[in-house]
């Protein structure tokens, strides 16, 4: 009963990021541009966190290139060769074919001038791998601090634009991390009966 609750309550956020997505990518005000991205893309990597499973890294990689790569190249070539072939007169954009391809293959963000929401995807994969592979070879606790560290280095040093998202990484695995701390069943219950005291 539990596990059904949690999952629909994590719908549900998920289904209001995609909104605010939506509504932060359309909208022409500022301010409210500015309030929808200082939350929603943590919100998503919080919610990840949240259902975060200990799994053996070769087969989690496996998956999520399943499920992760193989979609992301597929849409982004199909996306990048409408880009080249239609839209890309439209937007008088200087990047060239070659340029976009290999914005593609390396993920960063300045590259992917034909659809730069596609820097989630690549991004996302590092993260739930990392977080995964640095639980399998320490233990959560000590995957939590590294998340957290990581974090505040983003904070602290300027860093350049990495290969797959590599640098945005640092910005979001924390919340990854916090998702997974939060989901645990006593902390949950805690929080439920804390909200319900409330």
């Amino acid at each position: 009963m539990m596990k059904t609750s949690r999952l629909s309550w994590l719908d549900i956020m998920k289904g209001i990021g995609i909104i605010l997505v939506v509504v932060g990518h359309i909208s022409s005000n500022k301010i409210i541009f500015n309030w929808l991205y200082s939350f929603h893309m943590p919100l998503f990597f919080f919610a990840a966190g949240w259902v975060y499973k200990k799994k053996q890294f070769l087969i989690d990689i496996k998956r999520r290139i399943q499920t992760i790569v193989i979609p992301y190249f597929s849409f982004g070539l199909v996306v990048l060769i409408y880009w080249q072939l239609i839209e890309r007169k439209f937007r008088y954009s200087n990047m060239s074919f070659t340029k976009a391809l290999l914005g593609l293959l390396s993920g960063e963000y300045n590259y992917l001038d034909f659809n730069v929401h596609l820097w989630f995807l690549p991004c996302f994969f590092l993260t739930v791998i990392l977080f995964n592979v640095i639980v399998n070879i320490t233990n959560k606790k000590i995957a939590y601090i590294i998340s957290a560290v990581m974090s505040l280095i983003f904070i602290a040093v300027p860093l350049p634009e990495m290969l797959w998202g590599l640098d945005r990484v640092f910005m979001y695995i924390a919340f990854y991390a916090i998702g997974d701390y939060i989901s645990d069943d006593m902390i949950y219950i805690t929080l439920i009966k804390v909200y319900k005291y409330l």
